[in-house]
């Protein structure tokens, strides 16, 4: 079982190229608000994983599609993906 895990993270990285990765970075500095309505525009799984200092809580589930935003002060300054 822990053989298949590890298949089906390999092949979700494998899934990701770095121009996403590039993309994702664009978003750091934009206002929350104009990347939210970006992200649901383009049917983008994402979550808001920190805000002005306030962690929120997230699943232990690992989807590399999904992008975790940090925001302070209305601005995205940080995404990840999982």
């Amino acid at each position: 079982m822990v053989k298949n895990d590890r298949t089906t993270i390999v092949a979700a990285i494998q899934r990701i190229k770095m121009s996403d990765v590039i993309k994702d970075a664009k978003l750091v500095g934009m206002n929350k608000q104009a990347v939210i309505e970006l992200l649901r525009d383009k049917a983008i799984i994402f979550r808001i994983t920190k805000e002005d200092n306030v962690s929120f809580m997230g699943t232990a589930d690992l989807q590399l599609e999904r992008l975790n935003l940090e925001i302070k002060n209305g601005k995205v300054v940080k995404i990840t993906r999982g």
